[in-house]
């Protein structure tokens, strides 16, 4: 698929999300926290397409407590045409921080989405000696990279895979 035009580049800051906490995995010791934003049209132009693949690629973490081991994994909530996880929740693994909660670049997740979603949940688990006080104390930045496609191409290509492909 050709991508068409400009990516688009969204900066979601923890101060303009709703923050809650999530159960997680009794299998890891951590903590999960849950920033939410609902977005309207503005932040969005109707001049690109309606078929688009997300990435995170890049975020930033500071002001967090001091912990023994601070890492995590990252999870976002938009549709994924062509990622399948076995959890089958709502979340899917899109990223994972390092020691001192740094952003790994290395292999990003690019997601197939339906475009211009308006509400966007992004989950960070982190492992260890992080806890419920230090994770939500914790500012945080995430960019989002929105690419987009021709609509009539990217059809023919799911067409040609028998891929069923809803946009």
């Amino acid at each position: 698929m050709n991508q068409s035009g400009f990516a688009d580049y969204l900066v979601l800051r923890n101060d303009d999300a709703v923050i809650s906490d999530s159960p997680h995995n009794a299998d890891f010791s951590g903590y999960s926290v849950i920033y939410e934003w609902n977005l309207d049209d503005s932040y969005y132009s109707n001049a690109r397409g309606s078929v688009t693949s997300v990435s995170l690629v890049d975020c930033f973490f500071y002001d967090i407590s001091s912990a023994d081991e601070r890492k995590g994994l990252i999870f976002h909530n938009l549709p994924k045409y062509n990622l399948t996880d076995t959890t089958n929740e709502e979340f899917a693994v899109v990223g994972k921080l390092g020691e001192d909660l740094v952003f790994d670049k290395t292999n990003p997740i690019i997601v197939y989405t339906k475009a211009r979603p308006r509400n966007i949940k992004i989950k960070v688990f982190y492992f260890g000696g992080v806890n419920q006080m230090n994770a939500q104390a914790t500012k945080a930045i995430f960019t989002l990279k929105f690419c987009y496609y021709n609509d009539k191409e990217t059809q023919m290509d799911f067409m040609k895979g028998n891929t069923n492909f809803i946009y």
